[in-house]
């Protein structure tokens, strides 16, 4: 009997080093090695590129202007986790703070101002409303609301929505014309405590990952979690498609407010496209604009069916879909 007590501490210290844990934050550097606070990554895409099957990889607070994409993380064998260190403080973000808008001369509604990077949406941030393009500055004078991209010139023009002045509310303009954390075909993967914001597309052709951007985009997850995570202002928030092949995920305790495209209504918060025993739970979402919490897709048997339990949704024409 002694023997076994003895030896059951040991089983558990040799699970644990046979993990490694990665670290990333805004003092870090991605020429070092990420396998200390001390010695952190700076950016989360060198921080999910280090990891193997079992490993963990902590994000330190902050914003982290980037998109990132792994292929192939996680095994049936053990979890893999991708975790912010405090939760909610850890910010993905595809857009960037605007610059200061003017008036356009002849106009009583339309205001421009100087922008380098191809605007992907522009965010008016305190209505939680993302804005229609418009091909025509001009046309802004009596469309409220939207806003206009000229490359050449490099001028960023935008009409409030209510006709306001700029400065009454506040902006930003996505630039990263990708999803947030984008993994393909994840195995027993936990993401816990991160956000993301800002992930957009001036362009939305086809259906799915090219029809919208998401803060969070699972393809084919298989046996994964996504655990008090929270998006705003994306086109899509929290999605995950399994396209036949995913299975058995779980999204819980998450947050997911605005996020919605004017070019596709396809955009959700919190979505499982083509589910397969795949659970939505305990979560919140609102102003979704199109959907809200939805488990969408052609269940052909009952065993490819998902679960939508215990959320909360409000402010949009169709807030919980099953």
């Amino acid at each position: 009997m002694k023997k076994i007590i003895l030896s059951f501490p040991v089983f558990l210290v040799m699970i644990e080093l046979n993990a490694m844990e990665y670290f990333v934050n805004k003092q870090g550097s991605d020429a070092n090695e990420g396998t200390s606070r001390e010695k952190a990554f700076a950016t989360i895409q060198k921080g999910v590129d280090a990891l193997q099957t079992g490993d963990i990889l902590t994000v330190g607070p902050g914003e982290y202007f980037e998109s990132v994409r792994r292929k192939n993380l996680g095994s049936e064998e053990k979890d893999t986790l991708i975790r912010a260190e405090i939760r909610g403080t850890a910010l993905m973000r595809g857009d960037m703070p605007a610059p200061q808008f003017r008036k356009v001369e002849g106009y009583r509604f339309v205001y421009l101002a100087d922008f380098d990077r191809p605007a992907q949406a522009v965010n008016e941030v305190d209505t939680l409303m993302t804005m229609a393009k418009n091909t025509n500055f001009s046309g802004l004078e009596y469309q409220p609301g939207e806003f206009c991209y000229d490359a050449e010139a490099k001028k960023l023009y935008i009409s409030t929505t209510d006709l306001e002045p700029p400065d009454r509310h506040l902006y930003t303009v996505s630039v990263i014309k990708s999803n947030g954390l984008w993994l393909e075909e994840p195995v027993r993967v936990i993401v816990d405590g991160l956000a993301f914001t800002g992930f957009n597309t001036d362009t939305a052709s086809g259906w799915g990952p090219d029809s919208t951007k998401s803060g969070l985009f699972m393809e084919k997850p298989v046996r994964c979690v996504v655990r008090h995570c929270v998006a705003y202002l994306n086109s899509a928030g929290l999605m995950l498609t399994m396209e036949g092949a995913g299975r058995s995920n779980l999204i819980e305790h998450c947050v997911a407010y605005g996020n919605y495209s004017p070019l596709n209504g396809e955009g959700c918060n919190i979505q499982v496209l083509g589910p397969n025993q795949d659970t939505i739970r305990n979560c919140y979402g609102y102003w979704g604009r199109d959907h809200n919490i939805s488990i969408y897709g052609r269940v052909k048997d009952a065993a490819q069916t998902g679960w939508i339990k215990n959320c909360l949704a409000w402010g949009a024409w169709l807030d919980l879909q099953q």
